[in-house]
């Protein structure tokens, strides 16, 4: 699915088991902002609640970056979907998953 990459402008200590800790300038990956408040992010492979206004965004948004990172074989960026948790069954427009792009690419170490 979409995901948005926003990094942190200051750091966050949680007032409750929902939200999440994170520090200024972590890399907060953005997976539901159907509130303009709180919204629901991963860091550091942990997932919480966050204030929307202690964070700013750092690129566009990427449509199935997992897809992405198997097409190129960048196997840091992969690595750092999964440890966000970044859905591995989606599949892109064209109704592929993230392996068969790898496979397609000849990214064998993926």
């Amino acid at each position: 699915g979409q995901v948005k990459v926003f990094r942190a402008l200051y750091t966050f200590e949680p007032r409750t088991v929902n939200e999440l800790y994170f520090e200024e300038g972590d890399i907060i990956y953005i997976s539901d902002m159907s509130d303009t408040n709180w919204w629901k992010g991963t860091c550091k492979g942990r997932t919480g609640l966050i204030p929307s206004n202690y964070v700013a965004e750092q690129a566009e948004s990427i449509d199935n970056p997992l897809h992405e990172a198997a097409k190129r074989g960048n196997l840091s960026w992969l690595r750092e979907c999964l440890d966000n948790r970044v859905g591995v069954n989606g599949l892109d427009k064209a109704g592929n998953t993230a392996l068969y792009w790898a496979c397609h690419g000849g990214h064998k170490g993926i």
